[in-house]
């Protein structure tokens, strides 16, 4: 008998970046049904940017739940320092153990106070339970 893990995949853009250290939501998940409760899910996230005029970071975080206020899943800020105008190419992946069965996942975007509004140009947010 064979068994296919839960997995979930966005690379639709929620909203557009703002400018300042404002947490902006960029994608967030379909549910992930996981048979288990303790089940470890697999976070892989990838975005490709221009940044604003007076941008010197670009910060991301991973939240269980579809908005800016859901638990914080990765241990810190993830802050990619870049210089004004250039496209950069940032991605990384984080795990959770959610303790529940079903949940969503959202990928939020900061920049650093002052900053004018950074462009997305592509990525996508991929949660699997392993």
């Amino acid at each position: 008998m064979g068994f296919r893990a839960a997995s979930s995949y966005t690379n639709t853009p929620l909203n557009a970046l703002t400018g300042g250290v404002t947490e902006t939501v960029l994608f967030t998940t379909g549910v992930l049904e996981s048979p288990f409760d303790n089940g470890l899910v697999i976070l892989c996230w990838s975005l490709i940017l221009t940044a604003g005029a007076a941008t010197t970071f670009i910060g991301v975080l991973l939240r269980r739940g579809v908005d800016a206020t859901g638990v914080q899943v990765s241990g810190a800020l993830y802050k990619q320092f870049v210089a004004a105008a250039g496209q950069y190419i940032i991605s990384a992946t984080d795990t959770d153990s959610p303790g529940v069965a079903a949940c969503p996942y959202t990928l939020t975007v900061q920049q650093n106070t002052g900053s004018s509004a950074s462009t997305y140009v592509d990525g996508c947010l991929l949660a699997f339970v392993l």
